[in-house]
């Protein structure tokens, strides 16, 4: 941005139609189209676009329209990166935020599946990722595997994480492969507030983020 700020910014691109000049501010009020009556081409109630202006002002951000008769549109959204991930809804719910520490991408996909929804998921793979998006976010819970491959591990990024007062009241649950006798009472002595092991149910993790709302 202008400020020297960074942003998220992606574009959703059509080979639609096109939007006249005249409609560009039209088509983002409730139930309106920029084509209307009852022989206009296309069907919808004309709520979908309302919808995502609001959302993205939510987040401070804005959505811009290019768009040339007979060719299509291409639709451009900035959001600011300072935004805060707890997202407010229009309804005033909120949408909690996860981070995933784990080297595997396979969970952080399987994160996004299981929470789909429910919550927004930030990503890491090693304790060097981990360390920037915690200074970059707040979180409702923290998900760290143990083994991280080479260099630091789950318990280090643990000890990071109760060692900054800011970060002291996050949940933190280890799910890991580390499923042997005393594994479990182990890391939950150490400091994890949970323990999975994998492979784990759906509903158990589920569980702990309500937990972790509950606090």
């Amino acid at each position: 941005m202008e400020d020297g700020t960074e942003s998220l910014v992606f574009s959703v691109e059509d080979t639609g139609i096109g939007i006249k000049d005249e409609d560009r501010e039209l088509i983002f009020e409730a139930f309106r189209q920029g084509s209307e009556g009852y022989d206009r081409a296309f069907e919808g109630i004309g709520l979908g676009l309302t919808i995502t202006k609001k959302y993205i002002e939510l987040l401070d951000g804005t959505i811009n329209i290019e768009s040339t008769i007979g060719t299509g549109s291409k639709f451009t959204v900035i959001i600011p990166e300072t935004v805060d991930p707890l997202m407010i809804l229009s309804d005033g719910l909120t949408i909690p935020s996860i981070l995933v520490i784990d080297d595997d991408p396979l969970m952080h996909d399987l994160t996004e599946r299981i929470f789909r929804g429910r919550a927004a998921i930030f990503k890491a793979m090693n304790v060097s990722e981990a360390c920037y998006l915690l200074t970059k976010n707040s979180y409702s819970l923290i998900i760290v595997d143990i083994n991280l491959g080479s260099g630091e591990n789950g318990l280090d990024i643990l000890h990071r994480i109760k060692g900054n007062p800011e970060l002291s009241g996050v949940t933190i649950a280890a799910v890991t492969a580390y499923a042997m006798a005393g594994d479990r009472e182990r890391l939950l002595k150490t400091g994890f507030d949970y323990y999975l092991s994998k492979p784990f149910k759906k509903k158990d993790l589920i569980e702990i983020l309500e937990n972790s709302l509950d606090k």
